[in-house]
C-alpha cells in the first residue's frame, strides 16, 4: 500500500486515490482527488488497472508522493517555522 494521503490543501478535506480508463488510449489515469472540494492532483498514466495491483504500483505511488509535495502546512508544524524563517 501506499504511504498516508495528507488533507487537501484548500479545504483540508480527506483525500483518495482514484484512476480513470480511457478506452481510446487503453491507459489508466491515475489522481489524487479530495472528496470535499473536487480538486486534483497531477496525473500519471498506467497501462495496468490500479486495482490489479491494490493500488501499489508506480504511478500510484507517483501520484500519491505528488498529492502530498502540495499539502496543506499546519502552522503548529515545527517546519512552517523553519520554511518562514520564524523563530520562537
Amino acid at each position: 500500500m501506499f504511504e498516508r494521503l495528507l488533507p487537501c490543501p484548500f479545504c483540508e478535506g480527506d483525500a483518495v486515490l482514484a484512476a480513470d480508463f480511457n478506452g481510446r488510449y487503453r491507459k489508466w489515469f491515475i489522481f489524487v482527488k479530495c472528496e470535499k472540494c473536487g480538486s486534483r492532483g497531477k496525473t500519471f498514466m498506467s497501462y495496468s488497472d490500479p486495482e490489479r495491483f491494490r493500488w501499489s504500483n508506480s504511478p500510484c505511488d507517483n501520484a500519491v508522493k505528488a498529492w502530498n509535495k502540495r499539502a496543506y502546512i499546519d502552522p503548529d508544524d515545527l517546519n512552517y517555522h523553519m520554511i518562514n524563517n520564524e523563530d520562537d
